[in-house]
């Protein structure tokens, strides 16, 4: 099951971390997997739905090709989240902190493919933890689409 929220419902209070792991990425030292509470449960992961700006589809040789242009607040909103959720963990480990997932984000083309032409399209951020190097910290996210 996932549970989804709007980036202004998140309270930055209710979130920790688990103790690190020994990361399976090479170049990375540790992952500290996220927690945030919900009242009677916790989650394992965030799922942020992203605001989107515009959606723009275009037919190429009978396939849609969708570009999701993404809201600029909620790119402003998120950066601030990126912000205090690294600083909240850099209390412990003091690392430079390396804004990742906003600027991916910001310069990401968020173009995808279909057959039919598609309705009702929602894009979805996860973060499901912060990555540790030697000298950096920063978020582990991904960013995928959802068309029912």
């Amino acid at each position: 099951m996932n549970i989804y929220h709007k980036l202004d419902d998140i309270k930055m209070n209710d979130i920790m971390f688990y103790k690190p792991t020994v990361n399976k990425i090479a170049h990375y030292m540790y992952f500290y997997k996220v927690a945030y509470n919900i009242e009677t449960f916790v989650l394992n992961t965030l799922l942020i739905e992203v605001d989107i700006k515009d959606i723009l589809v275009t037919k190429d040789n009978n396939m849609y090709k969708v570009s999701i242009v993404i809201d600029d607040a909620f790119l402003n909103k998120i950066k601030d989240v990126e912000n205090a959720l690294l600083t909240k963990m850099n209390q412990l480990i003091n690392k430079q902190i390396v804004l990742s997932c906003y600027k991916f984000l910001l310069i990401h083309k968020n173009i995808y493919t279909y057959n039919e032409y598609p309705t009702n399209i929602k894009l979805f951020l996860r973060i499901s933890g912060i990555w540790e190097s030697d000298t950096q910290i920063g978020l582990t996210t991904k960013l995928f689409i959802h068309q029912p």
